[in-house]
């Protein structure tokens, strides 16, 4: 029986894990944060660096691509380690080196804490307009609606250019090194 009983437990843990692990972490602000949370009530480019939090929808972003010919954006994660996985701001830096409008993404509330040292707004995909927490999920709404696909929303690195999507890559240099922009 008690064999049974930390089986469960254990089980429990780990399941509790995973739904934190692939939560978009709204739930885990303070309130005072939570308050700095909104839509924004000017297009993505008039936006500033001005301690909010800008959660946007696809409609944003295409008002945002209306205005910019070529826009790599970059899914940013506190939490990733692979080799596409840069600073927010040395990554903003990269992008305008190389010619392109950059547009920085927070995939969760967490990853928003450095952010707050960049130069852009911090931008997070609008969780509630996808009706989801989870932060995969509102990604891929967001993405799909753009025009990605299966094969390229989950990728880092974006390339729109005269607001269509172009094509994904899991580095910047992957995206650039092939593009004849």
């Amino acid at each position: 029986m008690k064999r049974k009983l930390l089986t469960l437990s254990l089980a429990t843990l780990a399941l509790q894990g995973c739904i934190t692990i692939n939560d978009c972490g709204y739930r885990f602000l303070s309130d005072a944060d939570k308050q700095r949370v909104s839509a924004p009530q000017l297009p993505i480019d008039s936006l500033k660096n001005d301690g909010r939090i800008y959660k946007i929808t696809d409609e944003h972003f295409r008002d945002f691509l209306s205005r910019h010919t070529d826009v790599i954006v970059y899914d940013y994660s506190s939490t990733c380690t692979g080799k596409g996985c840069v600073h927010p701001q040395m990554i903003s830096n990269q992008i305008k080196a190389a010619g392109y409008t950059p547009c920085i993404i927070a995939e969760d509330y967490p990853s928003l804490k450095l952010m707050s040292s960049t130069d852009g707004p911090s931008l997070i995909y609008d969780f509630d307009h996808y009706k989801t927490s989870k932060f995969n999920t509102g990604s891929k709404r967001f993405y799909m609606n753009l025009g990605c696909d299966k094969n390229n929303w989950w990728l880092r690195y974006k390339l729109f250019r005269d607001g269509k999507f172009l094509r994904g890559a899991t580095t910047l240099q992957e995206l650039v090194g092939s593009d004849r922009h």
